[in-house]
């Protein structure tokens, strides 16, 4: 094999090995659940709210917004995810869409955009005074919050496939401190 045929071959196997590494479009790396604490603050307003109702005797607007606030609104804390596809941060599920509906906001955070990623460990106590952590993790920028509280068994798996993103958020420190 000639040099100029092997450095094509080489080319050629080195774009192969980049295109396996590059995330397909729709592809999703890793996903995690949006922090509750919204959901379960208009929960409680709704919930006080139908008892107002319940005291102005409009029963049935009452049993509305009380079955809204407590079945509804857990389902849409639980559908909603912030997914991770190797280039963007994206927010799904019908909250999500209720809420590009309503407002006109869409929350979306690609790599270059992020100015700031916090994360808080939370200890717990359970049940037989064992200590269970939990992970808050809050990533800022351009105009965009998204707050992450992953389940404990998707941590590490977030952790590994995100691992990339705080290397370039720490090399893009380094350049501007630099």
């Amino acid at each position: 094999m000639s040099p100029i045929d092997q450095t094509e071959t080489l080319k050629a196997l080195n774009e192969v090995a980049r295109e396996r590494e590059r995330p397909g479009k729709g592809l999703r790396l890793a996903s995690v659940r949006v922090s509750p604490g919204t959901y379960f603050a208009a929960a409680s307003v709704l919930t006080f709210v139908s008892a107002l109702l319940l005291r102005s005797e409009r029963d049935l607007l009452a049993l509305i917004a009380v079955a809204v606030a407590w079945l509804g609104i857990p389902i849409l804390a639980l559908t909603d995810r912030i997914e991770f596809d190797g280039q963007v941060l994206i927010r799904r599920g019908p909250g999500s869409f209720l809420l590009r509906l309503i407002a006109g906001k869409h929350k979306v955070l690609s790599l270059p955009d992020v100015e700031k990623v916090d994360t808080q460990a939370v200890r717990t106590l359970r049940r037989g005074g064992r200590v269970r952590y939990r992970y808050r993790t809050v990533i800022v920028g351009k105009n965009t919050e998204l707050a992450l509280l992953p389940a404990v068994a998707d941590t590490g798996k977030w952790c590994d496939n995100s691992f990339h993103l705080s290397t370039r958020i720490n090399l893009i420190y380094a350049v501007w401190t630099a």
